[in-house]
């Protein structure tokens, strides 16, 4: 082969073209510095950050495309290889900032590396090695040199780059590693024992690990000996004991695993050896601080499973080995490996968004621990790994980023100025209520009855957790809300012309003693004013929205108290009204007025929509109870983050939030007048719809089986929530592509994202459904924790009366119809058997 940097691979102009030029890696570096791609590429790092996909995806393709596996002649299939590079490219996607510095820094220092830079959108890695491999070896040495390089980087990397005949887009000059005197990776190890860690060469210098700490060393010990060395970025358990041996048939289960299981996903039987050995380690800390809880017990493994799954995530574990550590573990002949995998994948799908968060939490878990003996009592430990109380609120599950992937414009520019996940959710549920309130003219069929997508939101955290942020998103309703106030002044200008004109007419009919003409006298127009403030009576309630019609009324409120201060007076007590309100049934209403005309107002379809933001306790003032009705109409979102301080000046801010959501909104303004004058009906397609059933019937028979008391009201209200998210999606891509016909149809992509919200939604409505009318140390009024119905049967004895279950029930404020649903569910289930009239024996 020629030597490196003279080494040829094929130039394609982009990515649709089947013209190629053979160029050598020198020409590749200088292609990639020319000013023209470069200005290419800093188009699409902008698009990037601000989240805009699409362009970026358009810009790339601009971009020429580099095949570093060889010369293809006629087209990169690979039919069209004439000669191997003895080249391979690796593709780390998906990445931090500081994640792409830290493993450029680390990928200089290995002598194999020929080139190495940050992709295009600068949130992954593009690595060229140096192999000299046969074409004919391609997969294998793939496989063996992706392994090599996650586990030196603790990186996974992208699977779908594994054809020799992959495209590489060109990359951004400004940080490109490039040795033109890069040496053959060692393959020798292919095929033995040492296969799946190959000896990593040490790093010089003192190397930093992603927290920004001094790390560890990962060179050779004396003699060559690999046991003691792990992946960089993971730190040393230097001194601690070797954990539970891996069993044969679990190791080979691991390496068989074809499934897409992953450090976040990917395939395990690509993951080191020794990677899995230290994985299964951290699963045996982490099952050695919760079992020193003494959680797991009889009536609780689910739940216990069910937290060990959230945990695992969360820690960072990859999901089959902790999955395989927890059927070791706990599964038994009466505890089913069905039984542990079911429990463990809910909790631990659930916890995706927020997986490796608690890594480092568990090096010192598996530190403070290492000499404890499995079972005894580490209550000393000062490591709490446990999920308890307020804690609950941090492990609710984040909305996917698949979400917001497939986000219409408008939205994705909404929750752009976020500053972590939480409150990028947040931001996102304000900006559903906002635009769903600026839709007129909008509807679609739901069971018999013509919706509007108004949406009820209510975001509940503690006070300092960033909820604050959910604000921001109201700014866009501002121009709307102005243009609509325009227009009402104008008609008032008119109506009050044309009411002179009318007084001047009565005053010439009686001076020339004629009859006046009642006709001729103008209306009077009401002030439209869809902007109704929180702190607002029941009348006036009454009174504008029905001023406002079909334009449609919504509240944005920060503060849940404005709405709940007036809870307690007849005139102030909106409840009926916003119950009412969310189905567009009539509402009526009588008052005397107090030596005036007794007064009655009505509306025929109210079209409201809410957003408030409010602490738990504000949360139960506002709703009162969960049987009222009120609860289950809201789409509901409780979290708690610790929320750092961040830099308030201008420039590191880098956003006028005023500005830039006025913007926002005079595009949000355009679609509402659009949809105004093009009014139309929303439709799910046949498919969408089967979907949609089989989605939601399981949820409802969970809910009705296993659920708390007013669950099922939930998960059936969820439905029309689920409905009218997807509908308010669709409405805005309907009115951005100005689409004037009088139906159209969901967006796939929309009603996939309205799913997801959905699911996400009702495990936060769960949470706080368990809190009403129970007390407890960490709240007034929330019991934060789940009284479900393994806990009820883990309090009762072996044996026990139906007496016993009503008071245990009513222990958790629950009715008697939730304990004989319980009754009934549990001999259904075969948990339980019926002794007696009124007395019952657990199955064992």
């Amino acid at each position: 082969m020629n030597t490196m940097n003279q080494r040829k691979v094929s130039l394609f102009a982009n990515c649709k073209q089947k013209a190629q030029q053979e160029i050598t890696l020198d020409e590749v570096r200088a292609r990639a510095g020319e000013a023209k791609h470069m200005h290419v590429i800093q188009q699409i790092e902008a698009a990037a950050s601000r989240g805009d996909k699409d362009t970026a995806d358009q810009l790339k393709r601009t971009l020429p495309a580099v095949v570093f596996g060889g010369i293809f002649r006629g087209g990169h299939a690979m039919k069209n290889l004439v000669e191997g590079s003895g080249l391979l490219v690796l593709d780390f996607d998906k990445l931090t900032t500081e994640q792409v510095e830290t493993a450029l820094r680390i990928l200089r220092e290995q002598p194999s590396v020929v080139m190495a830079a940050p992709s295009p959108t600068g949130r992954g890695i593009k690595v060229v090695v140096r192999t000299d491999h046969d074409p004919s070896r391609h997969p294998e040495v793939f496989a063996y040199t992706s392994r090599y390089f996650e586990s030196l980087l603790n990186l996974l990397v992208d699977q779908s780059g594994k054809d020799l005949s992959r495209l590489c887009f060109l990359f951004s000059i400004e940080k490109l590693h490039y040795n033109a005197n890069a040496q053959p990776l060692d393959l020798s190890h292919i095929g033995t024992r040492t296969d799946v860690a190959p000896p990593v060469v040490p790093l010089s210098g003192d190397v930093k690990n992603n927290k920004g700490q001094s790390g560890e060393n990962t060179s050779l010990p004396k003699g060559g000996d690999r046991s003691e060395v792990v992946p960089q970025s993971i730190p040393p358990q230097n001194g601690s004991k070797p954990g539970a041996a891996i069993p044969p048939h679990v190791m080979r289960k691991l390496h068989m695993s074809s499934g897409g299981a992953n450090t976040k996903g990917g395939t395990l039987s690509e993951i080191a050896d020794d990677f899995i050995a230290l994985q299964w380690r951290r699963s045996e800390a982490l099952s050695m601080h919760l079992e020193a809880k003494a959680c797991f017990k009889e009536g609780q493994r689910n739940l216990y499973i069910f937290k060990f799954a959230c945990k695992a995530c969360q820690c960072g574990i990859p999901r089959p080995i902790a999955q395989a550590w927890a059927e070791e573990r706990y599964g038994s002949d009466d505890f089913k490996p069905g039984e542990v995998i079911s429990a463990f994948g809910s909790g631990y799908s659930s916890n995706e968004s927020l997986f490796g968060r608690d890594s480092d939490r568990l090096q010192l878990a598996a530190q403070a621990l290492q000499d404890l003996p499995f079972g005894e009592s580490a209550s000393g430990s000062s490591v709490e790994l446990q999920p308890s109380g307020d804690e609950l609120y941090e492990y609710t599950p984040l909305m996917p980023d698949t979400v917001f992937e497939k986000l219409p414009q408008l939205f994705r520019d909404a929750v752009k100025p976020q500053r972590s996940g939480r409150q990028r959710d947040i931001m996102l549920a304000s900006a559903l209520t906002v635009v769903s309130a600026c839709m007129p003219g909008i509807t679609g069929l739901y069971d018999g009855c013509e919706y509007s997508p108004h949406l009820y939101f209510f975001v509940v955290a503690k006070a300092a957790n960033g909820k604050n942020m959910a604000s921001q998103p109201f700014k866009m309703a501002r121009h709307y809300v102005g243009i609509l106030k325009t227009e009402s002044d104008r008609k008032m200008a008119q109506y009050i012309q044309d009411k002179a004109d009318f007084d001047a007419y009565c005053l010439q009919m009686k001076a020339e003693r004629k009859p006046v003409d009642t006709s001729r006298e103008p209306i009077e127009p009401h002030a439209v004013m869809p902007w109704i403030p929180a702190n607002i009576s029941r009348p006036m309630f009454i009174k504008q929205v029905v001023y406002n019609g079909r334009c449609g009324s919504f509240v944005l409120e920060t503060e849940a108290d404005a709405l709940s201060v007036n809870k307690s007076t007849d005139w102030g007590d909106l409840s009926l009204l916003l119950r009412a309100a969310f189905h567009h049934e009539r509402i009526s209403m009588a008052r005397s007025g107090d030596g005036k005309k007794d007064g009655f107002e009505e509306i025929d379809e109210p079209h409201f929509a809410i957003f408030v933001t409010g602490t738990p306790d504000q949360f139960v003032r506002l709703m009162g109870d969960a049987e009222n009705g009120l609860y289950s109409r809201f789409c509901v979102y409780a979290f708690s983050e610790r929320e750092g301080w961040h830099n308030p000046a201008p420039s590191s801010q880098g956003v006028n939030f005023k500005q830039y959501y006025a913007h926002l909104g005079e595009t949000l303004a355009q679609y509402a007048l659009f949809s105004r004058e093009h009014p139309a009906q929303f439709h799910l397609t046949e498919s969408q719809w089967r979907r949609f059933n089989a989605e939601m019937a399981p949820l409802l028979d969970k809910a009705q089986d296993f659920g708390f008391e007013n669950e099922p009201s939930v998960v059936k209200r969820l439905g029309l929530i689920l409905y009218r998210v997807a509908m308010t999606l669709s409405a805005v891509r309907r009115a951005d592509r100005e689409i004037g016909s009088s139906e159209f149809y969901c967006n796939d992509d929309d009603f996939e994202s309205a799913l997801a919200i959905s699911r996400v939604c009702l495990e936060h409505s769960k949470l706080m459904l368990s809190g009403f009318k129970v007390q407890d140390k960490f709240s007034g009024s929330l019991k934060k924790g789940v009284s479900g119905p393994e806990e009820i049967l883990a309090k009762l004895p072996d044996t026990f009366s139906k007496k016993e279950v009503v008071a245990l029930y009513k222990e958790f404020g629950k009715s008697e119809t939730s304990c004989r649903r319980f009754v009934t569910t549990q001999i259904k289930s075969g948990t339980i058997v019926k002794q007696k009239h009124g007395v019952y024996q657990k199955v064992k």
